[in-house]
């Protein structure tokens, strides 16, 4: 079963990311665009750090379970979970008006 669903969630996690980072970045640039710059320094510096304990927690995942796919299926859903929160939260959402959806 989990051989046959990894592929699955990775196909499935790269959809969202493909449509979530461009909507993530016009949310960002339509909000402010004179603080895009930064915005998105603080981003990437902020995530870097956590990225860093993503992967070390990886690692200790595959050591505890001796098996690649499960962590990395963690990572995958991870991606997922982001994109329901983003539908949810209404992430790129614009009323008829053009104007943004109260949140």
């Amino acid at each position: 079963m989990l051989s046959t669903s990894v592929p699955l969630i990775y196909t499935l996690a790269s959809l969202f990311y493909a449509a979530e980072f461009p909507v993530l970045l016009s949310e960002i640039s339509s909000r402010s665009m004179a603080h895009f710059a930064a915005v998105m320094s603080a981003g990437y510096l902020l995530s870097n750090p956590v990225s860093f304990l993503l992967m070390k927690e990886t690692g200790r995942l595959v050591d505890t379970t001796g098996d690649f796919r499960v962590a990395l299926s963690v990572a995958a859903c991870g991606f997922i979970l982001f994109g329901l929160v983003a539908a949810v939260a209404g992430l790129g959402k614009r009323s008829a008006g053009g104007k943004e959806t109260p949140a």
